[in-house]
């Protein structure tokens, strides 16, 4: 329980925090932004088993809230368009808000809520932390979803994410947490192959 309160309360915390801060260097409508980045885990197939009932709940909730036809239609597009392990086997053109929302959800894997959260979801789901001798490379989104070592996965992942920022804004922010968590990795290897003493 503490696991995924910890889970939630970080992503929930920074989905609003890191958009506003991209938006603030970044011409686009803010509206939109938010709303799909506060909306984007709620039907993430990683997270339930019920995302045809979450899409129309949402749907629902939008329409009571006074978002019309082509909003909701973007800020669908965007959640559904964003994802990391989406765009593994085609990328995916997103309008200013999407390149928004997919970079604040990008910078928030990295850093140290990222490892946070990392650790977080391997131990929920039971993942080993590591494994010095897994070499998987992930090209489509099966591969990518595979249970596997925590930190490789990570590792792996924010070696890639670096690569994909699209606003001038989230590349500049990425380059500082992408520093944290290269250290971080670098130091975990380190200590567990016992040679930073």
């Amino acid at each position: 329980m503490v696991i995924k309160l910890v889970m939630v309360l970080t992503t929930f915390s920074g989905s609003l925090i890191t958009p506003k801060k991209i938006l603030q260097n970044e011409t686009a409508n803010a509206e939109l932004v938010l709303t799909a980045a506060y909306l984007h885990d709620v039907f993430d197939d990683k997270l339930t088993d019920e995302t045809a009932g979450r899409k129309a709940d949402v749907r629902r909730q939008l329409i009571a809230f006074g978002y019309d036809t082509a909003e909701i239609n973007e800020i669908f597009y965007i959640i559904e368009h964003m994802s990391f392990s989406a765009n593994l086997e085609q990328h995916y053109a997103l309008s200013i808000e999407g390149q928004i929302v997919q970079d604040a959800d990008r910078l928030d894997a990295l850093g140290a809520l990222g490892i946070v959260r990392l650790f977080a979801f391997g131990g929920v789901h039971d993942y080993p932390m590591y494994d010095p001798n897994e070499t998987q490379v992930s090209h489509t989104k099966t591969e990518y979803r595979k249970p596997r070592a925590t930190i490789n996965h990570y590792e792996e992942r924010m070696n890639e994410v670096i690569k994909r920022f699209n606003t001038d804004t989230g590349k500049e922010f990425a380059q500082h947490r992408f520093a944290v968590a290269a250290e971080f990795i670098q130091q975990f290897k380190a200590e567990w192959e016992n040679k930073e003493l």
